[in-house]
């Protein structure tokens, strides 16, 4: 076994197995790569900013070493030649946590990459970025940096109190047609912004439950129970009269709401009526609405849902193809439906700036919303260079953290009244 001593990256020592080093050091990485001069140049460049490095070609010395260091990031290489990279991240993820920041290396291509960083993803662990072969010490730098600031960002919010919202829970029916009855759900709202000025441009109504025993309720765990019950008209009535309401007593009457509506209502004949029916009661056009239906979402009856859809568009309420990209049937839906905005999935927009092929994909989905004519619209923008980069591909609207997290009514027209397009900018 092959190991690199922390002082002397540059000379091989053999060794009788990994050092044994303190349990509370934050400051060492690990790195597993079967390529010497690799590891010679990443011990350096991470010593040079400020980490004790440990190297090695050997995956079982890479996992004694972790158990022992305790280290705060480390940097894998896909192609090895007892265990592939994979087959390596896989086996962190079963590690006992908290799991160090991690780095993907490989000169397999940038679409490997990527794919092999989804995969870390979805194990749970925290991919700091990826280094595409052969890379410069000021790559690794810069990377070793970026995840350093993630860390403390990390332990600060570590030592917030938590957040009020409980994703998980197994409630019955009944209990969800009372919270809807008895006036237990509450509209938060989320703002829109434009990509180019920073301009308010409206909000989307994201509903919650307000539980008496358990706080703030997400909506993941009590709308598909809802909609399985039958209680999805019942449902919408509530989020729809509360963001007309919302909207009615803002003083801008240039803003929208968009409201995610239920596919199984795209059955019911009455249910343009209904809508039309809600924006009279609040005098609010129905151009400002703005009805939102997720990509997969699918009627079984589909003339008559293209019938409905039609009828919404004819009253002047425009509709949104949410987490476009996602599903198999994109093209499919914007040629028969008669969509009047796109809105790109999180999924892409969130490996901005670290995936070529997530960039790709989305500028791809912006010059197809522009050459249909359609509005585009980005969620889940985190970060500024997100939004740089959504504003330089031309996407017409964003929405994220970044810009604002879901607040409900109070806090969110405070929020309007101090909102500084500029100060997102800079």
């Amino acid at each position: 076994m092959k190991f690199w001593a922390e002082k002397l990256p540059d000379k091989i020592h053999e060794t009788n197995g990994p050092p044994v080093m303190p349990a509370s050091n934050a400051r060492h990485i690990i790195v597993l790569d079967d390529d010497p001069g690799i590891l010679s140049l990443i011990a350096s460049a991470a010593e040079l900013s400020g980490f004790n490095a440990h190297t090695t070609v050997d995956p079982d010395d890479f996992f004694l070493s972790l158990e022992k260091i305790k280290p705060a990031m480390v940097i894998i290489d896909l192609i090895m030649p007892k265990q592939d990279g994979i087959e390596i991240l896989q086996r962190l993820a079963r590690q006992p946590g908290p799991h160090p920041h991690l780095i993907i290396a490989s000169g397999a291509g940038s679409r490997v990459l990527d794919a092999a960083r989804q995969v870390a993803d979805e194990l749970g662990l925290n991919v700091a970025g990826v280094l595409t072969k052969p890379f410069r010490a000021s790559s690794i730098r810069q990377l070793l940096s970026q995840g350093d600031r993630t860390d403390q960002s990390v332990r600060s919010l570590s030592q917030r109190e938590p957040a009020p919202e409980l994703l998980a829970h197994s409630f019955k029916p009944d209990e969800v047609l009372t919270a809807i009855t008895n006036k237990g759900l509450v509209v938060y709202f989320q703002p829109k912004i434009c990509c180019k000025s920073g301009n308010l441009k409206g909000f989307e109504a994201l509903v919650r439950w307000q539980h008496p025993d358990l706080g703030i309720v997400l909506p993941d765990s009590f709308v598909g129970i809802a909609e399985s019950a039958g209680y999805s008209w019942q449902l919408t009535q509530v989020v729809l009269h509360q963001s007309l309401a919302f909207l009615a007593s803002l003083d801008h009457n240039n803003l929208n709401i968009s409201i995610n509506l239920s596919p199984r209502l795209l059955d019911r004949e009455d249910i343009v009526g209904l809508l039309s029916e809600a924006c009279e009661k609040f005098n609010i056009a129905a151009e400002r609405v703005i009805v939102e239906l997720t990509e997969s979402s699918t009627s079984d009856n589909k003339i008559m849902a293209l019938n409905m859809l039609t009828r919404m568009r004819v009253k002047g309420f425009r509709l949104s193809i949410d987490d476009f990209g996602v599903g198999f049937s994109s093209l499919v839906q914007l040629a028969r439906l008669p969509f009047s905005e796109i809105k790109i999935d999180k999924s892409f927009v969130q490996r901005l700036g670290h995936s070529e092929e997530a960039s790709k994909i989305v500028r791809t989905i912006v010059a197809l919303g522009e050459g249909l004519g359609l509005e585009v619209v980005a969620e889940g923008v985190e970060t500024l260079d997100q939004l740089q980069l959504l504003s330089a591909f031309g996407c017409d609207t964003v929405q994220g953290f970044y810009i604002g997290h879901p607040m409900p009514n109070e806090t969110m027209c405070n929020w309007i009244a101090n909102y500084q397009p500029t100060e997102l900018f800079s």
